[in-house]
């Protein structure tokens, strides 16, 4: 029986700091198998026949879609605020390990130089970021001209104020603010740099897998007549 003492929600406005304290059960999450039944097909479709010189991951966690870059490039650099989750995911990496550079920083903080990268990639960080026209700004900065952003990530019109991490086990649920970004807007700093940008908006129900609906789920499930998540593919001009 979990402890009164441990059945508890705390509110980390710090990415950093909710990340490593999450960092220990984020892979056992109820939505972490989620988005490995569903959000990954979905991403790999449009990177599977790839190839790519220089890949820049934002938000690479414990490293859910780096194990499966760090295949498809010669130099793979992972960026995110937690060093608890980044320790995770190099656990992960027995091979490969040569070909990815991990560091430590909140974006859009960074010091790349200019047209670096000829893919850059985030998936659900964004919605974790306050600065969205500078982390928009600098992703068009470090990328190559011809080279290819794929930004996936919860959706603005999404009903939540937080994204919630829990602990099966202790029940503790961590809340970080969700930051509802203009979808509009993302795509107009976008154009003015890009040859094309293409959004799509996905519902809950159009994915395959869909879990059962337990707590976990249930603001999902009062949620599925909005779109679930959004994945913005652009070309820099």
């Amino acid at each position: 029986m979990i402890g009164p003492n441990l059945q508890k929600t705390i509110y980390i406005s710090d990415a950093k700091e909710a990340y490593d304290k999450a960092a220990p059960f984020y892979d056992d999450r109820d939505w972490m198998k989620f988005w490995i039944n569903n959000e990954v097909p979905l991403i790999m479709s449009h990177l599977s026949r790839s190839r790519f010189e220089r890949i820049l991951e934002i938000g690479s966690g414990t490293g859910l879609y780096t194990t499966k870059l760090v295949k498809m490039c010669r130099e793979l650099v992972a960026v995110d605020p937690s060093k608890g989750m980044s320790d995770i995911l190099e656990s992960k990496l027995p091979v490969d390990k040569e070909k990815l550079k991990i560091i430590n920083i909140p974006w859009p903080k960074n010091n790349f130089k200019e047209e670096t990268f000829d893919l850059v990639f985030s998936s659900r960080t964004l919605c974790s970021i306050n600065d969205i026209n500078g982390a928009i700004h600098e992703i068009l900065r470090v990328a190559k001209r011809g080279g290819t952003i794929l930004l996936c990530d919860l959706h603005p019109d999404y009903n939540i104020e937080y994204c919630t991490l829990k602990n099966k086990d202790s029940g503790l649920k961590i809340k970080i603010p969700f930051y509802k970004h203009n979808l509009q807007d993302i795509h107009k700093i976008l154009q003015k740099a890009c040859s094309s940008v293409q959004i799509d908006e996905i519902y809950l129900e159009d994915f395959n897998y869909l879990p059962l609906n337990n707590d976990s789920f249930k603001e999902a499930f009062n949620n599925k007549d909005k779109p679930l998540i959004y994945l913005m593919k652009a070309v820099k001009s």
